[in-house]
């Protein structure tokens, strides 16, 4: 340890006569403060003694030097040498700091001068150097990539007369296809050998395609692995580039997405369940109310008007009396509102009508709709009937209602024009009116519980549902229902 003169202490009173000793003790930084002519150690931040783990008597009987070992007082005494000549204010240096333990703490400290009114003081703060990574190479960096991409990464290439074979195979080759990449490189045949016989011809014609326009391939199909007896379904994606004679060469990656299809088979499984249920509600209701309105028409009119009759055979028998025939006119007329109320509400549940077919309920749905709102509505149909499924008559009905529903409800509409045509392979009704138009936000709402209903019969029964509006030109609802159903036409 170098000997520290005998002015060291006078150095330190000096200093403790500053600020700068109070500042550099409560500094974050790791902080020396050295007497540039002595290098004697004036004050260290509480982080050096930290880092250090000398104690604070043992660091004020130090130097610079016995801490910093590769700045040797001489070359110390030389930087502060450049610093007092003027021509910087600041020095970087490199510098590994000792510690008590023996330890030792690479940095690189950033030296400046401060003149104080009887000495120099030259200040260290502490850089922490930063790690240079090690030099990757190429090869290094796409083996990590491989190992971590999930799939297969792969190039194929096709050579002018169809030959495939691939150029490259990465590490999941045999996770993903069961076999090892040797025998993929040997002969490309034994993956086409993989590919499940009902999407061989897909492929076959997406790769045609992609080698014939150099657009991406991408392709979605089965393969059976025989190594574990199963079917997985991949997605092999990639992109061509032309190789002049020696054909196309794709570059991409292949992912199994056996998961996602068996979520989607899921899905489109329960929405099928749900169709199937739907149409079952919806028979269930309409034959729920075919029966309350035969028991409306057949038994409670029946009744009313069998009391009717009976009522107007006792008047017959009472004696003339003014009093007698007010009360048989009040009977008689609510009777009659009776008896009409009956055949409203049963004609609401299930018109009669609806046995003459589709074309003519439609007319009476018009008809209705003109009486009961004052607003035109008519019917554009160019068959007078259209053999169809009672069912899907029915169906077709009860949406056309519902439309004239909203439009009473809801468009303030002068006027509604229902359009019914058969293309000969599909049948398509379109409502349209004339009024205020249906909001975004309210077509698309949770409660707009027609709609969802339209939406919901036509997905039931196969067919397409559309609705479209403008604000202030009106509503068309449209849907389209295909007829291989149909029955057929007697002959």
């Amino acid at each position: 340890m170098t000997a520290v003169p005998c002015t060291l202490s006078n150095a330190h009173r000096m200093l403790e006569d500053t600020w700068l000793a109070d500042l550099i003790r409560t500094a974050g930084s790791e902080i020396y403060l050295i007497d540039a002519s002595t290098l004697a150690l004036l004050e260290v931040s509480d982080a050096v003694r930290r880092n250090l783990r000398f104690p604070k008597e043992a660091l004020a009987a130090m130097t610079a030097s016995d801490i910093l070992h590769d700045l040797p007082a001489e070359r110390l005494r030389q930087l502060a040498g450049r610093l007092r000549a003027g021509g910087e204010t600041e020095i970087l240096v490199d510098a590994v700091q000792r510690r008590l333990d023996g330890s030792q703490d690479p940095l690189q400290l950033r030296l400046s001068l401060l003149q104080l009114p009887a000495m120099a003081v030259l200040a260290a703060v502490a850089v922490r150097r930063r790690e240079t990574p090690a030099a990757v190479s190429r090869e290094d960096r796409f083996a990590q990539i491989e190992a971590h991409v999930p799939g297969l990464l792969f190039q194929l290439r096709r050579s002018p007369s169809g030959v495939l074979q691939f150029s490259f195979l990465s590490q999941a080759c045999q996770d993903l296809l069961g076999q090892p990449s040797e025998v993929m490189y040997a002969n490309a045949a034994r993956f086409l050998t993989l590919i499940r016989d009902e999407d061989r011809a897909v492929w076959d014609e997406k790769l045609r395609e992609s080698a014939a326009s150099l657009a991406t391939f991408n392709w979605e199909g089965r393969i059976w692995i025989d190594a574990w007896q199963d079917t997985k379904w991949i997605n092999v994606r990639a992109t061509p580039r032309s190789e002049g004679d020696d054909g196309v060469q794709w570059t991409g990656l292949m992912t199994n997405i056996s998961h996602s299809k068996q979520l989607q088979e899921e899905i489109s499984r329960s929405r099928r369940q749900l169709a199937e249920l739907t149409a079952h509600i919806d028979a269930v209701k309409e034959a729920e109310r075919e029966r309350i309105e035969r028991d409306l028409h057949d038994d409670l009119g029946g009744n009313l008007s069998a009391l009717k009759m009976m009522l107007e055979h006792l008047w017959s028998q009472l004696p003339p009396s003014d009093l007698l025939q007010e009360r048989r006119a009040y009977l008689a007329a609510l009777l009659d509102r009776s008896i009409e109320s009956i055949h409203r509400i049963a004609a609401d549940l299930r018109p009669g009508i609806l046995d003459a077919g589709l074309v003519a309920a439609l007319e009476w749905l018009a008809q209705e709709h003109c009486q009961q709102t004052g607003v035109r509505c008519l019917l554009h149909c160019a068959e007078q009937d259209i053999e169809l499924d009672p069912k899907l008559a029915t169906s077709l009905f009860r949406i056309a209602q519902e439309a004239c529903n909203n439009v009473r409800k809801h468009s303030q509409a002068t006027q509604v024009d229902i359009h019914l045509q058969d293309t000969g392979h599909e049948l398509v009704l379109e409502v349209i009116d004339n009024g205020c138009g249906i909001p975004e936000d309210r077509r698309d709402s949770p409660r707009s519980y027609g709609l969802r209903g339209m939406a919901e019969r036509m997905a039931a029964l196969g067919g397409d549902f559309l609705i479209a509006s403008r604000s202030g030109k009106g509503t068309m609802v449209r849907v389209s229902l295909p007829l291989r159903d149909r029955e057929p036409a007697p002959e």
